[in-house]
């Protein structure tokens, strides 16, 4: 069965592929101008276009070509670099470029407060950081994921779409969205549409040449014999023409490429859907209703070359982005609730002896900590006729802070979400507690007030229900922008180093915040990691010697190493020095950006069998595990584990 690594390493595939055939594209865009404009230059310096020698490549005249072929080559380079920047960007940065406007996490909005609820659920079941929700107040039914990973993807719907759906086609909707977000098919997005964009301003420059440019110098070049602009004026034009015609050409054939990349993607998309929420109905109803709907298109400039983004036709294209509708309906009711699914979207029958995600734990133990490797990058939620939620989140105690009725709504806050952040700091000791306490208000920070008051209640929850808070809280702390947000980090350093020292519990929380929030306003590297497990060696040793010193004995320790680093197919033995967590922190960093990915199976399996090797796993192990996921960039969800 193919699971999260598989479909990332295809997507890693499809964007070789794309790279490959941007290269030719731009190569048969290029050689037909240079060839071209050099059978002109030819004919005009002796009388023929046909080359009879190296010698004549080199002929002055042919000076202008290469100088086109060269301008166009740049020109092409120029426009898809600056066109994949933008793409790259976070999430919210390319939804708000499409007219997306984010939803306030306390909107009072029915249809706005049913959609973020569905996505928190969905982002809680997951084990992904929960994105930013944007709203296109447009009338017809659409969504779309962007960004480049699941750390920095936002989400965005149209008002049609929160208005005009149930919750289960909503569900459904935003399940597919999702499956976009774990098959890396955001990234092939935006590439696709940089290398597109490339190409397409040949075609665009050969517009404005033959629209505007070659009419105007036309229409001013007059009668006199002395003033020729209305011949160089049509010659622009002419010109312009054979530019859009080699522009749109070489268009052709990467939009070809796109249509057929993108349908298999969402075949793909809309079997995962059926498979995270085991409910056929809810995206087939939707697609239903946007084939009955009048579908207008979005009404925006960049909508065009980002069609394919969307989940159905956003624009009126000749060449189709998506299936069609009855094949993507027929398809879906063809699926069981609890099908496998494949790379390419094919569904199978269930297999009792594969991973199932809608599998709950009643309590930590070896196996059900190593299933862990095939629940990343899925999902398990209940439609919402159903009488057991996803993702159960225990009860809140009553929370003592005006404007607040539960942990759940404070952590939508803007003012309290940094508070619980805090909290979660706070050490378990009441004397040290009350130091740190001090030292929050003594920041003067606009939520440090709430932090006395919401601390009792957090501090009462299980690690679990915790780390769900924290996941909630994320969300409002981006949306308050990078400039309070490092203010709010230097108080929650404080707190971390006011005892002099940082324990993995705390480097766990700041690791969060680097992957869920920080993520949100940074721009990811282009290239891909490379470097197999063998290479990082050192720091793989030192990864594991650092989860298993934390397993109790040095006996346990040592045992749970060896068993877990020859999962890296590499030789037992601990290393000599005692495992640092800076050591440790260099070593995750340096991993998770050099390592390939599929060798990064390898490491997830190595650390749950250092953390499972006792047969006992407490929440603070497998958060750290979970921690180390998100630092790999696989998401591994909780799935109802609990505490034994």
């Amino acid at each position: 069965m193919k699971d999260f690594f598989d479909h990332q390493e295809r997507a890693r595939r499809s964007t070789w592929w794309l790279g490959l055939f941007f290269v030719l594209g731009v190569v048969g865009t290029v050689g037909s101008l240079l060839l071209l404009v050099g059978a002109i230059a030819l004919i005009k310096a002796k009388g023929s276009a046909s080359v009879e020698s190296v010698d004549d490549l080199m002929r002055p005249e042919l000076g202008w070509a290469w100088a086109v072929a060269g301008l166009a080559t740049l020109v092409i380079l120029v426009v898809s670099l600056n066109r994949l920047w933008q793409l790259s960007r976070a999430g919210g940065a390319v939804a708000e470029m499409l007219g997306g406007r984010l939803v306030d996490r306390r909107t009072t909005d029915p249809a706005e407060r049913r959609l973020l609820n569905v996505v928190d659920e969905m982002a809680l079941a997951s084990g992904v950081p929960v994105p930013p929700v944007y709203v296109l107040e447009e009338a017809s039914i659409n969504a779309f994921a962007a960004g480049t990973t699941h750390a920095d993807a936002a989400l965005g719907v149209t008002r049609g779409c929160i208005e005009q759906l149930d919750r289960d086609e909503l569900q459904g909707v935003i399940a597919h969205e999702f499956s976009h977000v774990f098959h890396a098919d955001m990234r092939i997005n935006a590439r696709t549409a940089a290398a597109i964009a490339g190409i397409m301003a040949i075609a665009t420059i050969g517009y404005v040449l033959a629209r505007f440019v070659g009419p105007s110098i036309a229409r001013s070049g007059g009668g006199g014999r002395k003033n020729n602009g209305a011949g160089i004026g049509l010659a622009i034009i002419l010109g312009g023409v054979v530019l859009m015609i080699i522009g749109f050409g070489g268009s052709f054939f990467g939009m070809l490429m796109q249509a057929a990349m993108s349908r298999q993607r969402e075949y793909l998309a809309d079997a995962s859907a059926v498979q995270y929420t085991r409910n056929p109905r809810g995206i087939a109803g939707a697609l239903r209703k946007i084939k009955a709907s009048a579908r207008t298109p979005i009404h925006s400039s960049h909508v065009r070359d980002m069609n394919h983004f969307f989940f159905a036709n956003a624009a009126e294209q000749w060449l189709s982005t998506h299936p069609p509708l009855d094949e993507r309906i027929r398809r879906i009711e063809g699926l069981p609730s609890d099908a496998r699914v494949l790379v390419d979207g094919t569904a199978l029958a269930p297999d009792s002896a594969a991973f199932d995600p809608s599998q709950r734990f009643n309590r930590y133990t070896q196996e059900g900590a190593r299933g862990l490797v095939g629940a990343i990058g899925t999902m398990s939620v209940a439609p919402s006729g159903h009488a057991t939620k996803a993702v159960p989140i225990a009860p809140p105690p009553p929370v003592p802070v005006e404007g607040a009725a539960s942990l759940e709504e404070a952590a939508r806050d803007s003012t309290m979400a940094p508070a619980i952040v805090a909290c979660l700091l706070l050490s378990k000791q009441s004397s040290f507690r009350e130091r740190q306490l001090a030292m929050v208000a003594g920041a003067q920070a606009a939520w440090a007030r709430n932090v006395a008051a919401l601390a009792p209640a957090i501090l009462a929850l299980q690690a679990r229900a915790r780390w769900e808070l924290f996941d909630l809280a994320c969300p409002t702390i981006i949306q308050v922008g990078p400039g309070p947000y490092r203010s709010m980090r230097q108080v929650w350093e404080q707190l971390v180093r006011a005892d002099g020292s940082v324990c993995l519990e705390e480097w766990t929380i700041i690791n969060a915040l680097r992957c869920h929030v920080e993520s949100q306003w940074s721009t990811r590297p282009i290239g891909e990691p490379r470097l197999r497990a063998r290479e990082l060696e050192t720091e793989i040793r030192t990864v594991l010697w650092t989860i298993a010193a934390n397993t109790g004995s040095a006996e346990r320790a040592e045992r749970a190493f060896n068993a877990s680093i020859v999962l890296v197919r590499m030789t037992p033995g601990v290393p000599d020095a005692r495992p640092s967590l800076e050591a440790f922190a260099t070593a995750i960093t340096r991993i998770g950006s050099a390592m390939r990915f599929m060798d990064r199976r390898l490491l997830v399996s190595a650390c749950l069998e250092c953390i499972t090797n006792d047969q006992r796993v407490t929440d603070q192990e497998i958060e750290l595990v979970r921690a180390i996921c998100d630092s790999l960039g696989c998401p591994m969800p909780r799935l109802g584990l609990s505490a034994a």
